[in-house]
Order: structure tokens, then sequence, then C-alpha cells
């Protein structure tokens, strides 16, 4: 009975991983265009980079065409996190889709790692965090089939 009564939460939760990826991918692009050196320890990788390297090809610091079809070509793929989060509260689909973007995301990341041959300790916190993001999100599908009877798509 008790763990029924969670279920909703767990669902709460994983939607709003999907929201909070967004928003400190958002003040990651803040912080880079106000040209901080501050960095939270979890964006979107994919949106994250593509701003990224635009605004390195611009100049580190200013906001030209590469920046703007980066920061474009970001929002398009914040769009589909955002619009994953919304419909996921009406099917576990969209919490589905959910996921796989954070996983593709995270292999993304990963391999930028290997290609770049950037050290990879100094990645440790961003991918323990996607990690999380992917269990919490899983538990959220987890619980919505344990809450309801939604048949089984794959």
């Amino acid at each position: 009975m008790y763990e029924i009564k969670k279920l909703p939460q767990q669902i709460m939760i994983a939607r709003y991983m999907l929201l909070g990826t967004v928003i400190a991918t958002v003040v990651n692009f803040l912080l880079l265009l106000t040209n901080s050196d501050q960095y939270i320890p979890y964006s979107a990788s994919v949106a994250y980079y593509l701003g990224y390297f635009g605004w390195l090809f611009d100049g580190a610091g200013g906001f030209g065409v590469f920046t703007a079809v980066g920061m474009t070509l970001a929002a398009a793929v914040l769009a589909v996190y955002v619009v994953s989060w919304a419909l996921a509260a009406q099917k576990r689909r969209w919490l589905q889709v959910g996921m796989w973007l954070v996983i593709a995301d995270t292999a993304a990341l990963l391999g930028l790692i290997l290609v770049l041959r950037m050290e990879i300790m100094s990645f440790v916190w961003e991918l323990v965090l996607h990690g999380a993001v992917i269990y919490e999100i899983a538990a959220g599908i987890s619980a919505w089939k344990k809450l309801t009877d939604e048949p089984e798509v794959c």
C-alpha cells in the first residue's frame, strides 16, 4: 500500500529530471555567454556542446553566426526534452523517449571525451549525474507501469 502512494511521486521526479536537464543547460548557456568561468556540472551535453563549439568558432566571446547556429540547434534539442517532459504527464512512452534522449546524450558525451582525448576524470561528476538521471527516469517508467495497466509497447 505504501509503495502505491509513492508511485506518482516517482513519475513526477522522473519528469522533472527532464525539465531540470533543460534548466541546467540554459543556465550553463547563460554562464557561457557572459564569459563566466563557472559551469553547473550537468547539462544536456549534445545541446551544450553545439552552442559551445559555435561560440568557440566565433572567437570565444563574440556572438556571431556560428554561435547563433549552435544555439539554434541546441534549442531544437532542448525542445525535444521539453516536449518529452510535457507529454510524459499523459503517456509513459514520452518518459521512455526522454530516457533514451539522456542515454544518447551520455553516449555522445563519452564519445566526445574519447574523440577529443579529454581527461575523463574532469567529467566524472557529469557522467555520475547522467547516470543518476537515467536511473530516476527508469524508476519513473517502472512506477508508471506498476500504477497503470498500460500495455508494454516496444
